[in-house]
């Protein structure tokens, strides 16, 4: 929200200039550039060394559940679906990571030359229009993408973290019923 606040009010400024004939245009420009910064801000604020490590001990313990459980009780059932439903949450940002840092650093070039084109009046104002719609477009979504991606991530692992011992027992469990009955 305090984006698009913050959007509104650099395309206000953009009004108010009358220096240049593209000044409301470049104050467009630099407000999704505030955008993207922010953006990436979000995203270099998580501890990735952790989210990933995370990401790779719950595979163990889920390929380790898989492997020692066959059938579960309704109240390990619960359980287990509740520890390793943040799994989503971890893939998403693991998996996407590299491709979220790409596409930043695209869409900061893009604006960057969009808004040197305007300074040096290499572009119309309707090429412009054009231009600054599939901007826009692209860092709202890449944005809304990466804070789904890093909202709630935090809990997850400190959740995951706090649930890890309560999934190793019920492993222990399945273990020791697998040996009992063999």
């Amino acid at each position: 929200m305090k984006k698009y606040i913050l959007l509104i009010f650099v395309i206000g400024l953009g009004f108010n200039a009358c220096n240049n004939p593209y000044e409301k245009e470049i104050g467009e420009v630099e407000g999704l550039l505030v955008i993207v910064n922010d953006t990436e801000k979000s995203l270099l604020s998580v501890d990735t060394s952790r989210v990933f490590a995370a990401k790779r001990q719950m595979e163990k313990d889920l390929a380790e559940f898989n492997r020692t459980s066959d059938t579960l009780n309704r109240k390990e059932a619960f359980k287990v679906a509740d520890i390793f439903g943040n799994k989503k949450k971890l893939y998403r940002l693991t998996s996407n990571y590299h491709d979220f840092m790409n596409q930043i650093k695209f869409s900061k070039n893009q604006l960057n030359n969009l808004k040197r084109d305007l300074k040096n009046g290499l572009i119309t104002k309707e090429e412009f229009k054009n231009h600054q719609i599939m901007e826009q477009t692209a860092v709202m979504k890449l944005s809304t993408e990466i804070n789904k991606a890093v909202d709630g991530l935090e809990l997850a692992l400190q959740k995951l973290e706090l649930d890890r011992p309560e999934l190793l027992k019920i492993l222990e469990q399945r273990r020791l019923e697998i040996v009992t009955n063999e």
